[in-house]
């Protein structure tokens, strides 16, 4: 006998590893992000399509705030809070240098 066809919920994920260098002492952790999108018939209509994007892309959107919500929690945490020797200048000195080499330190 056939067995009846089980569907699971379509979900947006994304999984997120920590990057662990070999000097660091806290251990490589995984986060899995997840959004549940709606479910949709074996054919779809038009409309069906649009809804089922449209909630796509508002999942995406949700996922991507999760995403840098954790990032930036991680962020304040490795450099030891704002307060902790760096004030606010050097902190958007350091926002607007992301990912370039400054002068000063070569």
């Amino acid at each position: 006998m056939d067995q009846p066809a089980t569907h699971t919920r379509p979900s947006l994920q994304a999984t997120w590893i920590t990057p662990n260098p070999p000097q660091a002492s806290s251990p490589q952790t995984t986060r899995v992000f997840e959004m549940p999108l709606p479910s949709t018939p074996a054919e779809p209509s038009t409309s069906e399509k649009t809804a089922f994007l449209a909630a796509l892309r508002c999942a995406c959107l949700e996922l991507q705030e999760q995403v840098n919500q954790c990032l930036t929690l991680r962020m304040e945490e490795e450099k030891g809070g704002v307060g902790e020797g760096m004030d606010a200048m050097g902190e958007g000195r350091e926002e607007e240098n992301y990912g370039e080499e400054s002068a000063g330190e070569e």
